[in-house]
């Protein structure tokens, strides 16, 4: 299963069916108190995580799945409406697989960034 976390439900709804089209089971939440609840109970192939949400940004999921051994090893892509420098590098300390930009990076992307995290996941 991979974890769609977007405060836009129509983008996080349209991710899972995207992920659902190409054979993946996907399944979305609209915030990151949500999505750490459903990582209590589940543990996904991968995360795709908004940063732009209110309460917890998708680097404050990241942190706290990073602080989980049983989450921290879990591939992560940022799929973000913007690409603050900091925050991408923030991202890339605590470990995300990538950090994509939602207005330079179509779902294509998107797919291929899960499907490497994946691999990449799988041989380590």
């Amino acid at each position: 299963m991979i974890l769609v976390v977007d405060d836009d439900a129509d983008i996080g709804d349209l991710l899972a069916r995207l992920l659902r089209g190409v054979g993946l089971q996907g399944e979305a939440v609209t915030s990151g108190t949500a999505a750490l609840a459903v990582l209590e109970g589940l543990r996904p192939e991968a995360v795709i995580l908004d940063q732009q949400m209110p309460v917890m940004t998708g680097l404050d999921v990241l942190r706290q799945m990073r602080q989980n051994p049983r989450l921290e090893k879990i591939p992560v892509i940022i799929y973000s409406g913007d690409g603050k420098p900091e925050d991408i590098k923030e991202a890339r300390r605590l470990g995300a697989a990538e950090w994509l930009t939602k207005a330079e990076n179509d779902w294509g992307d998107v797919l291929s960034g899960v499907t490497r995290a994946m691999k990449t996941a799988a041989v380590e």
